[in-house]
């Protein structure tokens, strides 16, 4: 009966880390969106603009930084979320490191690495929320739940290559792009309807940006590759809890 009684108080005295944590994990995962619009709109834009750009990059990844560490601290006593935590706390010092060292205009490689890296920092926070709010909801199929998560990280992939490596990509390699995209965004829609808008976005605003090419356009379809790549690991952190 004591043990009982013990164990019901540890289990509220948990709650308020893990709503904590559920918080900036959401809140940090949110701001790197932002992180990589601005990112994708330096990329595609010129003109003053840019220098806007660049203060709401500056500004949204120092607020990363500062709420990731937060969250590693908090998730420290958590077995289940520490691994991912420090791994989004390592990742976010790189990406800090790589982008004080290479300024505003990095070589190939390191735009590479801050574009993957920024993409792979949203998909961890997107994983420690979905893991700290598994208990909240039904989880989708495992299996299903793995498999859109590895096309959604093939597709971020693929887009993070032709857009640093052939910004001039040939007809044939953005047709792949747009196929990879769609098989990406059904899996993820597949996982369940609060999935759906995440995996809609993603290939309604590639094709828009296929059209338009203008910053905006580019800026847009890099958040929406980005939200699918988070709805694919909520959905695989929920399924694997």
């Amino acid at each position: 009966m004591h043990q009982v009684t013990w164990d019901v108080r540890l289990q509220h005295a948990g709650m308020p880390n893990a709503a904590r944590i559920r918080f900036l994990a959401a809140a940090s995962a949110l701001l790197m969106l932002a992180v990589v619009a601005a990112s994708a709109y330096i990329r595609a834009s010129g003109g003053i603009e840019v220098q806007i750009a660049r203060g709401v990059h500056r500004a949204t990844a120092s607020s990363v930084a500062l709420l990731v560490f937060a969250l590693m601290v908090l998730a420290w006593g958590q077995p289940r979320l520490r691994a991912a935590a420090s791994a989004a706390f390592v990742l976010m010092l790189a990406l800090s490191a790589v982008g004080w060292i290479t300024g505003t205009t990095p070589p190939p490689a390191a735009a590479f690495f801050n574009q993957t890296g920024g993409l792979v920092l949203t998909a961890l926070l997107a994983w420690i929320y979905g893991r700290a709010a598994a208990q909240t909801s039904a989880a989708p199929d495992r299996k299903l739940a793995l498999a859109a998560l590895a096309l959604a990280g093939l597709q971020a992939a693929f887009g993070g290559t032709l857009a640093i490596y052939a910004p001039q990509a040939s007809v044939a390699l953005l047709i792949s792009h747009a196929v990879t995209g769609v098989a990406a965004a059904a899996a993820v829609a597949a996982l369940g309807w609060r999935y759906a808008a995440c995996a809609a976005l993603a290939p309604a605003l590639g094709a828009v940006s296929a059209v338009l090419l203008a910053a905006a356009a580019q800026g847009g379809h890099a958040v929406a590759g980005a939200l699918l790549l988070a709805a694919a690991a909520i959905g695989h952190a929920r399924a694997s809890a």
